[in-house]
Order: C-alpha cells, then structure tokens, then sequence
C-alpha cells in the first residue's frame, strides 16, 4: 500500500489536488488513499465514467452529525472540518493493485479539470 500510495503522489500532477501528508518520524499504513480537490465531484463523475470505483467515507463532520448534536444541544462553527469534508474523495487502494491500474486513475483525474 506505500509503494500503491507513492506511485499515486508522482502520479497526480495537479496543483488543486492535496495529497495525503505522512508526518516525518511516522508511518502511514494507507488504508484509504484519501485526497482533497475542491472539484471532487468532477473527479468522482470521471472515475465512475470510467468504472471506477471512488468513496466518500465522510460526507459529514462528526460535530454535524446527528448524535453530536443532540449531545451539544447547538451547532457548533468548524469551518476547516466543514470544508474538508466537501473535498474529500478515497481512490482505489489494496494490495493488488498495479502500477498501470494507479497510472490510469491518475491520468483521469488529471485530465477531469
């Protein structure tokens, strides 16, 4: 999942697009590929043009979700939260999947804008 996810980081050359950030001194297991691009929909339509599969694991912040709400009794402002939110999207990522396989995927999302 590292090499998948480095080969994804040279692949995807658009400026708009924020990759995920491994803190120096750690290491990230990759899971999920999660980027952020305010055109995420655009992102995810081209992806599912293509039958590619995409996700969007959190489509709302935790502190607007309904059990938080009722247990703060108020809506509470988080901006940053709110806007990651909006631009998240996870991209394919397992064991298997091939460098051509990442190399496609990242040619669509580059050429979806």
């Amino acid at each position: 999942r590292r090499k998948n996810a480095a080969a994804y980081c040279a692949a995807l050359n658009k400026k708009d697009i924020i990759l995920p950030e491994v803190t120096e001194g750690s290491e990230h297991v990759f899971h999920q590929f999660t980027i952020r691009a305010a055109q995420r929909d655009v992102i995810a339509n081209a992806l599912t043009e293509n039958n590619i599969a995409s996700a969007v694991y959190y489509p709302v912040p935790l502190h607007q979700q309904e059990v938080f709400l009722k247990l703060y009794n108020s809506a509470i402002n988080l901006p940053v939260s709110e806007q990651c939110a909006k631009e998240v999207i996870s991209l394919p990522m397992f064991p298997e999947l091939t460098g051509s396989e990442i190399q496609l995927i990242a040619d669509i999302i580059n050429s979806a804008f």
